[in-house]
């Protein structure tokens, strides 16, 4: 009698419908591969408390934003979720209305 490790197993014939692997590298570059890591990692949409932690604001002043058309949102399915593109057109208008920045704090009396 043999043991398990002495016992050998044996196929008459491969099956055909299982192709035959071949490996072949993947030509791609690393910016490439660095590329395709942030679109991964950066969503589309955001939730209003993704937007609030972005922003460095609370989530009623995202709803406030919302709530007066200054900031687009789109519903999927039943969610409502903020394109960040809408964040950046946001930030890029609070900019402009505010010009530099430097003129916003008032003098001390």
């Amino acid at each position: 009698m043999k043991s398990m490790a002495q016992v050998e197993l044996s196929f008459t014939s491969p099956s055909p419908a299982v192709p035959e692997f071949t490996h072949e590298r993947s030509v791609t570059s690393a910016a490439d591969r660095a590329r395709a890591r942030t679109i991964s990692a950066t969503p589309l949409l955001l939730t209003v408390t993704e937007v609030a932690h972005r922003l460095g604001c609370g989530r009623t002043l995202v709803y406030d934003l919302i709530g007066s058309g200054q900031l687009e949102t789109v519903k999927l399915g039943r969610l409502r979720r903020v394109p960040t593109e809408a964040v950046d057109v946001l930030v890029r208008q609070l900019r402009a209305v505010s010009g530099s920045g430097l003129g916003d704090h008032t003098e001390p009396r």
